[in-house]
């Protein structure tokens, strides 16, 4: 970046460089906070954008209620991968797909982590059949306790919602050995890389990461 707000990349040369995320993820996150969860979902939301410009916001809900089959799904995925939704803008999107609004609200579910969005949506369901779908397919979501999050997970790696229950998990994980490691700490974990994942399967095949590699499958 060579002047405020202006990021270039060069068109012509090698470019070599060390990129360290966790300055960045890390920032201003030290042991003052009693609570795990409010750490975690900030750190989470650094990581996308918002849609804050009401200008902008607007744009966007009328492309998403204007698209249709798998334009619309690929828009959809495009848009929870880049961008943290509010509670307000999910609900404006599922309020405008009819018959494919219960299967809506499911795929949006990873911008409705904390438990008051959850439970807006919830009661927002048109019946009790929707309200029962609803709560299968955010079981991940609603069972997953930042505070105390030790327990024994099994998420589909393809799909969205347990995909973001496994980020959080990881970025607890790289707040929490951030602050052992300023304590000077004995690394107690299982591979000795810091990780408090144990025992870690992807498809019966045992997973180790290395120390710096905090990518999912």
């Amino acid at each position: 970046r060579r002047r405020k707000n202006i990021w270039s990349v060069p068109s012509s040369g090698t470019l070599d460089l060390v990129l360290s995320l966790s300055d960045f993820l890390l920032k201003d996150e030290g042991d003052h906070d009693c609570l795990y969860s409010p750490v975690v979902e900030r750190m989470f939301r650094r990581r996308k954008r918002t849609l804050t410009s009401r200008r902008r916001a607007v744009a966007v809900l009328q492309k998403v209620s204007s698209l249709k089959g798998p334009i619309f799904d690929a828009f959809v995925m495009a848009l929870l991968h880049y961008f943290q939704l509010s509670t307000e803008q999910v609900m404006a999107i599922y309020m405008n797909q009819g018959d494919k609004a219960k299967e809506t609200l499911i795929r949006m579910l990873p911008s409705l982590m904390s438990p008051q969005p959850l439970m807006h949506a919830a009661r927002n369901t048109d019946s009790l059949k929707d309200l029962l779908d609803f709560e299968q397919a955010a079981d991940g979501h609603m069972s997953l306790n930042l505070e105390n999050p030790s327990g024994h997970y099994a998420l589909r790696m393809e799909s969205l919602p347990a995909r973001v229950v496994a980020q959080h998990l990881l970025l607890l994980n790289r707040w929490q050995l951030h602050l052992w490691r300023k304590a000077n700490l004995v690394d107690v974990s299982m591979d000795g890389k810091g990780k408090c994942l144990r025992n870690t399967l992807l498809d019966g095949r045992l997973v180790s990461w290395a120390e710096n590699d905090w990518r999912l499958p």
